[in-house]
Order: C-alpha cells, then structure tokens, then sequence
C-alpha cells in the first residue's frame, strides 16, 4: 500500500514543521487529520464485511462506494463543522471553560488542515497516476 505510506511519511513532515512552530498537540491533529479518512473508511469496510483482512477490504465494493461517498472537500467540511458545533455548545452550556474551548477548536483546525493534506496528497497519487 504505497499510499499509505505516502500519507505517513508526509503526516510526519508536516507534524513535525507545526511542532517546531507551535506544539505537539497540533502536530498530532495534522497527523490524525491525514490518516482519519483512509482509517475510517477501512474500520467502516472492515465491520461490514466482517474482515480484518486488508486486501479483501480495500477490494470490497463497500470500500469504493464508501470512498466515493467521502472523499470530497464537502463531505469532510460538514465533519468538521459538526465537531466545531458540538464544541461550540458544549461551551454555550458550560459543560468546557473558554480556554479548553479554544484548544478544541485550534486542535480540530489542524486535524481539518491534515485532512486537507490528505485530500491533496490523493489527487496527486489517483489524479496523475503517480503509482500506476
């Protein structure tokens, strides 16, 4: 799976520019925001057909279909926003202080921009038949 390890690598790199600029908190975000996408789609494949074997997955129709559902700008945009709502209410009640609120949000900005890499990094590997 040369695709993955694509997105480790660069997951890496870009964790590692935003750690020297400001911390590891949001160098973790840029790496769980690169490998979510791949990671929720093969958790979700791998439940429904009820395999942990990684080829059987990533061949499976629900894979694709999964992966044709989710792969976009939008899709991920709505998750997001989702996330930042929830974080947004839970401090609207007072369930979270104003600064873990601010943390929530400047963490699920960057696990956003890790998806966005992610995104990125597809278009180049799928859009110009970098592995084919």
């Amino acid at each position: 799976m040369p695709g993955a390890l694509i997105h480790i690598f660069i997951g890496l790199i870009a964790s590692l520019v935003i750690y020297y600029k400001f911390n590891l908190e949001f160098a973790l975000g840029i790496f769980i925001g690169n490998l979510l996408p791949d990671f929720v789609k093969v958790i979700v494949t791998s439940l429904k057909i009820g395999s942990l074997n990684i080829y059987k997955i990533v061949e499976s129709a629900s894979y694709t279909s999964i992966h044709n559902i989710s792969h976009s700008l939008g899709v991920i945009l709505v998750i997001v926003l989702f996330f930042i709502s929830l974080v947004w209410f839970l401090y609207h009640f007072h369930k979270i202080k104003r600064k873990k609120f601010i943390e929530y949000d400047e963490f699920l900005i960057f696990v956003f921009v890790g998806m966005l890499i992610h995104l990125l990094l597809d278009l180049f590997i799928h859009g110009f038949g970098v592995w084919v």
